[in-house]
């Protein structure tokens, strides 16, 4: 990704943030410049030092920014909820309980894909566990959909420009049981799918279980479109095929998509 000789990432935030929060989203943001080979020289502004430089060099900054693009702009937010009793919130290390609560009260999908339900540690996992090494992206986003009553009623996994950029990744997206066919589940991915596509995604990702008939049919439903599977995937006490699905967001084609993810084809080798 080609930088500015001056200043190679600018972050821009709500407000001011500490240290601490500054390391911890360089390490999110650290992966995409791995090919650069050397160290990144980072800014942090706040969105009212963006909106509003006080000098002549910060505006200049801020018209390449918005002019050429050289440097990263990091300005995604949460979703909204689409729904109105609902409200979205980041979840964290803090919230394990509360995401523990939530995949052992509503096991369906783990008993699908995995054979059995959540184990002790399922919410943990969900949110250290990090991508395979060498998969390029910006942000693993762990979005969860809180009720008026402070209660997960459902979640998503939402990784951004997932080995190239643009796409978008939904690693996971539970839905509690007891919203199924009330249509909260396609509000909720409505809800995802413009908020990535409001941030510039061209393509939404993801996988499903063959043979998970209810999550193949949701997905087919949505407009995704299978690209290749993959075989022997040892997933808990099974051994699935995953099927492979994208969803164009900006009228591409699926050549187009497959030339940004080569490993998406179906000729190319599982191992890859």
């Amino acid at each position: 990704m080609p930088m500015n000789s001056d200043i190679d990432l600018l972050v821009i935030t709500e407000s001011e943030i500490s240290s601490q929060t500054q390391e911890a989203l360089l390490n999110e943001t650290y992966p995409l410049y791995l090919e650069c080979g050397r160290q990144i020289s980072p800014q942090f502004w706040s969105a009212r030092k963006f909106d509003q430089p006080s000098t002549e060099k910060e505006e200049a900054l801020r018209q390449r920014v918005l002019g050429d693009g050289k440097i990263l702009l990091s300005r995604v937010q949460l979703p909204p909820s689409p729904i109105p009793t609902l409200r979205t919130i980041e979840l964290a290390p803090d919230d394990e309980p509360l995401l523990q609560r939530f995949f052992e009260e509503n096991p369906e999908y783990f008993v699908a894909a995995y054979g059995e339900p959540p184990g002790p540690q399922q919410a943990h996992e969900e949110i250290h566990d990090e991508l395979p090494a060498g998969w390029s992206f910006t942000k693993k986003w762990l979005v969860g959909y809180v009720d008026e009553a402070g209660s997960l009623v459902a979640m998503a996994n939402v990784v951004t420009d997932l080995l190239a950029k643009d796409v978008w990744h939904i690693g996971l997206f539970i839905v509690a049981t007891a919203r199924h066919g009330t249509g909260d589940a396609q509000a909720l991915h409505e809800g995802i799918e413009r908020w990535a596509r409001d941030n510039g995604a061209k393509w939404l990702r993801l996988g499903v279980v063959r043979g998970n008939t209810r999550a193949e049919r949701y997905w087919e439903s949505l407009g995704y479109i299978q690209t290749r599977t993959r075989e022997g995937m040892q997933m808990g006490k099974l051994t699935n095929t995953v099927r492979v699905m994208v969803k164009p967001l900006a009228g591409g084609a699926i050549e187009e998509f497959l030339s940004l993810v080569p490993r998406d084809r179906p000729e190319v080798p599982p191992a890859l």
